[in-house]
């Protein structure tokens, strides 16, 4: 988790206990955390996972979910279809 963000892929969702957590789209902030995540772990691990998805990063972004607790996700939610309206 980072700081309350838990990032997992689409086919993992039906996993969470969404009694807690709510999957969320990516949005620009998540994609570009996301991002500096895997280069971070890239630069210390060496991992040929996380150089994959960043090689193809266009299309494996899409693949991503930001789960947040519940109650955050709610309000983020909420907040969208106010300044929306």
């Amino acid at each position: 988790m980072t700081g309350g963000t838990l990032y997992l892929p689409k086919s993992a969702v039906s996993n969470i206990n969404t009694e807690y957590l709510r999957a969320l789209p990516l949005d620009q902030e998540s994609k570009q955390e996301l991002a500096a995540i895997l280069q971070e772990y890239l630069a210390a691990t060496d991992s040929n996972s996380a150089r994959a998805l960043l090689d193809s990063w266009e299309s494996s972004v899409e693949n991503f979910v930001q789960c947040l607790p519940a109650k955050i996700a709610e309000k983020r939610l909420s907040a969208t279809v106010v300044n929306a309206a």
